[in-house]
């Protein structure tokens, strides 16, 4: 690997319903993205080779269509600019007839990528992607929009990812993490009206976090300055955990997903 993996989150099609299982996606030595499971190993995850640079980006949301879930990955290409590309996923079995797509703009590392209030808009429109710009800003935009400025300082690669969920209040939330200019875990949080709460939770941080979002709970996993991981943890009542050390020797930063059941998938 290159940069930090990307892990989404394939829903369960079991009846009773069950959690999700992870998808995991890298950037290889060769920067061809690679994905791996249990079922088959080490396999190429597209049949169109990528050419990808720092860590990638996946997520897996419904298609909108009973029963479908579309694979969206991305990545800073060769050129720096944002690359996606999609694909209907059922299973974890590769590789995929995904076809690579830019929607231009400048990058210093690797994208993450959100639905953002799914619950009033489009796929496409929901769909949105997090860069950090050549100016050291964030830059967002999604498939029907073009680029945004926003108002956060960030260093490594940034993080997102969203939920469904009755527990609250508006039915949905996306988190935003990323290391701040003070080298520490910033995030914001996003409830279908906007992005609130932009605050600090400390550490210190090397490369870019990882965020993992639940029905109750959001927790931020990160690099520690000694290179080891860490996690924290926030529940939707606003109270927040210390945080803990996970152990181990980390490169590149973190990547998490929450296995989710289908219902809490956007």
């Amino acid at each position: 690997m290159v940069g930090a993996p990307a892990i989404a989150s394939l829903p369960s099609s079991a009846q009773p319903a069950t959690q999700g299982t992870p998808f995991v996606v890298v950037t290889g030595q060769d920067h061809n993205l690679w994905t791996w499971n249990q079922q088959q190993g080490w396999q190429p995850l597209s049949s169109n080779p990528a050419y990808c640079i720092d860590n990638p980006a996946a997520v897996i949301t419904s298609a909108h269509t009973a029963g479908a879930f579309t694979l969206t990955v991305a990545c800073q290409g060769a050129d720096h600019a944002l690359w996606y590309a999609q694909a209907p996923v059922s299973s974890l079995l590769a590789p995929l007839p995904l076809s690579w797509r830019s929607l231009g703009g400048g990058m210093v590392n690797g994208p993450a990528v959100a639905p953002v209030d799914p619950l009033h808009q489009t796929v496409t429109g929901a769909l949105t992607f997090f860069v950090n710009g050549l100016d050291g800003y964030v830059y967002t935009r999604t498939l029907d929009a073009g680029w945004g400025k926003m108002p956060w300082g960030c260093i490594g690669h940034p993080a997102a990812a969203a939920t469904l969920s009755s527990l609250i209040r508006t039915g949905e939330v996306t988190v935003f993490a990323c290391q701040g200019l003070d080298h520490t875990l910033w995030f914001s949080h996003n409830f279908g009206g906007g992005w609130v709460d932009t605050q600090s939770l400390g550490g210190i941080l090397i490369d870019g976090p990882a965020v993992a979002v639940g029905p109750t709970t959001t927790t931020f996993f990160v690099e520690g300055q000694d290179m080891g991981g860490y996690h924290r943890t926030a529940t939707v009542s606003g109270s927040v955990g210390s945080w803990t050390g996970d152990g181990g020797i980390l490169q590149f930063g973190a990547a998490a997903a929450a296995l989710q059941l289908p219902a809490n998938s956007p």
